[in-house]
């Protein structure tokens, strides 16, 4: 998010997009995004591992 944030001040427009696209994709791989789909659908409180 920094990274995105930081590029939004000093970078081009379509870079930045196309950056926090890529981090999208990443971040819906991740075990603690698995936990937060399952938790929403489980109507309960996600227990984050950070990873």
């Amino acid at each position: 998010m920094k990274e995105n944030l930081n590029r939004a001040v000093r970078g081009d427009v379509m870079e930045c997009l196309d950056l926090e696209a890529t981090h999208h994709i990443h971040t819906g791989f991740t075990k603690d995004h698995r936990e937060a789909t399952k938790a929403f659908v489980e109507k309960r409180e996600p227990v984050f591992e950070g990873r």
